[in-house]
């Protein structure tokens, strides 16, 4: 089940509209100076590639993307890039098209229009887990951590060895 309630207005939104409410929001991201994105997946093809290369580094940029967050992103662009595929057949031939039954002609829906809405679905699921759009970025709480050195066992025993003896 998803969050109940209203989506939280960016802290931008309310500076913007000069409220009164304006707080800053701990947990909204502040860009960092410098990350390397995660690598594209080889895999990625067409406009799907081109989706990473161009949301990557502004994720990046949002302090939002990790390299753990790498196959929710490859998810991400390949939707995006069948959405683009399906949407451009819908701006060829349109939503729906004739058929004749007998005396009667009937307007049907190309299985096309599902797929969209199906897709622009996942997109919006997907958009909100990445913090793509400016309400989804007010609930994202990013944490300055850097990774510990991990310890050899040798290490590790002796260490444990020496709080034995003290």
């Amino acid at each position: 089940m998803g969050r109940r309630g209203p989506l939280p207005t960016p802290t931008a939104i309310k500076r913007a509209r000069k409220s009164q409410l304006v707080t800053n929001n701990p947990h909204e991201p502040i860009p960092p100076r410098e990350l390397a994105p995660p690598p594209c997946p080889q895999w990625l093809r067409g406009e799907a590639r081109n989706c990473w290369r161009y949301i990557t580094p502004r994720l990046v940029a949002m302090r939002v993307l990790t390299a753990a967050d790498r196959n929710v992103l490859a998810r991400y662009c390949i939707v995006w890039s069948e959405w683009r595929r399906v949407q451009r057949f819908i701006d060829r031939h349109g939503s729906s098209y004739e058929v004749t039954v007998g005396d009667v002609t009937i307007w049907r829906e190309y299985p096309e229009s599902m797929i969209v809405n199906r897709m622009l679905t996942q997109l919006s699921r997907l958009e909100q887990h990445l913090g793509l759009s400016p309400a989804s970025r007010t609930r994202i709480a990013t944490n300055d951590w850097t990774p510990q050195r991990p310890q050899d066992d040798a290490e590790d025993k002796r260490a444990r060895h020496l709080k034995i003896i003290s």
